[in-house]
């Protein structure tokens, strides 16, 4: 039934065990899905969205994306196209809804939506209809499939509620670390690879984590970091071509442009104001 449906089929071929399957409420599919048993396993462009729930397990499951730990109602929204590498260890039971763009808009749901990917956020709401569903409603009782058909369009129409999880924010730890190099301006501004190697993530991930953290871009924070230190240093007797030096500014223009920017006045004239 679900053969051709390319994360059912990574799945399969990893020995994961279909407990359940229907085909409900418009769309493609709601799977039922263990695994216990180690070893990576990549979902390359999927060709359906894809709403997964942890019900069960999960701690053991390694995201690359997002360098980091699944755990029980863990909640991923893998949208078509989205290129997603898992490694797994132990036991993880999970509930998948497959559905497509074309299933939305004929349910009039989402039509010009494209969905974001999300990997091991939080939703009560979802949890607990995931509850429900395995719960109390019989996946081969006839009488059932009208119950499962609601509480799927049910669960479809709460993805927009799910909330990243504290496990998609950069720990203090390396918060810290990354503030202390990028503060170490004797050593030079840090290359965003850099920073990324010393977070343990890609460059691309960390861009996305930071701002997630700070509400501010890196580069944002950095020239921050490089003006609040030049007004230290005004405070003292270097010249303002030393100190555009000492804080890393390719020149004394760029420092005092990118100083009058942020403070309203050019260095001599802040100096002159709060020495």
């Amino acid at each position: 039934m679900f053969e051709d449906l390319t994360i059912a089929s990574a799945l399969s071929q990893v020995s994961s065990s279909l407990r359940h399957a229907h085909g409900t409420g418009g769309i493609t599919g709601i799977v039922l899905w263990e695994r216990n048993n180690d070893g990576p396993i990549n979902y390359l462009a999927p060709n359906h969205h894809t709403l997964s729930i942890y019900q069960g397990g999960g701690t053991g499951t390694w995201s690359y994306e997002t360098r980091s730990w699944g755990f029980s109602d863990a909640i991923c929204v893998l949208p078509q196209g989205y290129d997603s590498r898992w490694n797994h260890s132990g036991y993880v039971k999970t509930l998948h809804l497959y559905f497509t763009t074309q299933e939305l808009e004929a349910l009039n749901w989402f039509p010009t939506r494209d969905f974001a990917p999300m990997i091991y956020g939080r939703s009560p709401f979802l949890s607990q209809f995931s509850s429900l569903l395995n719960r109390h409603i019989s996946w081969t009782d006839a009488s059932d499939r009208l119950s499962m058909d609601h509480a799927v369009l049910a669960m479809l129409a709460q993805i927009s509620s799910v909330e990243k999880s504290s496990a998609q924010k950069l720990p203090n730890s390396t918060m810290r670390k990354l503030e202390e190099r990028m503060n170490a301006l004797e050593d030079g501004i840090p290359t965003l690879a850099e920073l990324a190697e010393l977070a343990g993530l890609s460059s691309r991930h960390l861009t996305r984590l930071f701002k997630l953290n700070t509400k501010m871009t890196i580069l944002a924070r950095q020239r921050e970091i490089q003006i609040e230190t030049a007004q230290r240093l005004l405070l003292g007797e270097l010249s303002i071509a030393e100190i555009a030096q000492c804080c890393g500014f390719s020149s004394q223009s760029h420092l005092t442009n990118l100083f009058k920017a942020r403070t309203g006045l050019p260095p001599m004239k802040w100096r002159k104001q709060f020495r």
